[in-house]
């Protein structure tokens, strides 16, 4: 079971790398589904008590995240500003909404932060490279690559950490968190 639910995530994963690579957006019907696998992947190391209250404070995270860049983009535009309609897909909102469901709160804010950098450099080389006149980013195509490489990763190595903020605290010194 353990092998199987990470190789139809990954497969799952793929399509939307690809999807969001050729078409700039991604099909919904993959989103329950990603989510239902996040689920069964994250409750194989945790209690779902315990993948739901991540999950939550996982959510508020994305949440506030949303409200700071509709805030940011009206700020700039001098107006309110349904960021959904031309900044950012709804595609990309909904799965990192599935993401929350696969990572403890520190893994997930550890994640997302080195999941936009690495996104923003691999786009600008992209550009570079390919003298592209793309103007859009393919986000969750390219945070579903890292995420790919972090669950392959874990998977192989590190086994339950990423439902678990022990291990990260215990890195850092923070023994009795």
């Amino acid at each position: 079971m353990f092998w199987t639910i990470r190789i139809i995530l990954f497969v799952l994963l793929l399509i939307v790398v690809y999807q969001d690579l050729k078409w700039r957006e991604i099909h919904w019907v993959i989103i329950p589904f990603l989510a239902i696998l996040l689920i069964l992947y994250s409750i194989q190391e945790n209690t779902l008590i315990d993948v739901l209250n991540n999950s939550l404070i996982n959510l508020s995270i994305v949440f506030i995240q949303f409200l700071f860049v509709t805030f940011w983009f009206s700020i700039k535009s001098k107006k309110l500003i349904n960021i959904l309609r031309q900044h950012i897909g709804l595609g990309d909102w909904l799965f990192f909404v599935c993401l929350c469901l696969a990572f403890s709160p520190i893994n997930f804010i550890l994640f997302l932060v080195s999941a936009f950098i690495l996104s923003l450099l691999i786009y600008l080389i992209t550009l570079l490279i390919l003298k592209s006149t793309e103007k859009t980013v393919p986000l969750a195509g390219l945070v579903a690559t890292i995420l790919l490489g972090v669950l392959i990763i874990e998977s192989v190595f590190y086994p339950g950490k990423l439902q678990n903020d022990s291990y990260i605290t215990n890195l850092l010194g923070f023994y009795n968190v």
